[in-house]
């Protein structure tokens, strides 16, 4: 009877240790869909900076020539080169866009309007080309393969 338990706990203990060898190995293989976040958009932006100005102190002996270097220092600012509140343009707002899937496009042999099967934020659409949706995003553009969106004067491709 003591043997039994004994081999009743060792097998239990195996099959955890056996459970989180593969539960690592589904991990690394199929691992967790990483959702992409595209609403958020990066800018880079270019700020002018002013000329980094020096004068060197070079009032030493030439060493080919004999005679003294002598310098000319000019004024290290120019008006043009300085800054001022009118170089600099407003960073625009960026454009807001929901999440959009293309599916695919469904068309009459007859029509030739076809209607492409879209999804926007979770909600499934059939729309035809220049219909809007939430009032500011309009489909520009349907084929078998790509929809064309504008929304606020910026557009975008979708594919399958």
């Amino acid at each position: 009877m003591k043997k039994k338990s004994l081999t009743y706990i060792l097998i239990l203990v195996v099959a955890v240790v056996w459970f989180q060898v593969f539960s690592r190995i589904k991990g690394t293989w199929f691992g967790e869909e990483v959702i992409e976040n595209d609403n958020v958009r990066i800018t880079n932006v270019m700020v002018p900076l002013p000329k980094d100005t020096f004068a060197i102190n070079a009032s030493y002996r030439d060493p080919f020539q004999g005679a003294d270097y002598k310098v000319e220092v000019k004024d290290s600012i120019d008006q043009k080169d300085k800054i001022s509140a009118n170089n600099f343009k407003p960073i625009p707002k960026p454009v807001y866009w929901p999440k959009i899937k293309y599916y695919g496009l469904v068309k009459k042999t007859e029509s030739t309007k076809p209607l492409a099967i879209v999804n926007v934020d979770g909600i499934q659409l059939m729309l035809r080309k220049g219909e809007e949706i939430f009032g500011d995003i309009k489909l520009t553009y349907i084929s078998r393969d790509s929809i064309i969106v504008l929304n606020k004067k910026e557009k975008r491709m979708f594919w399958r």
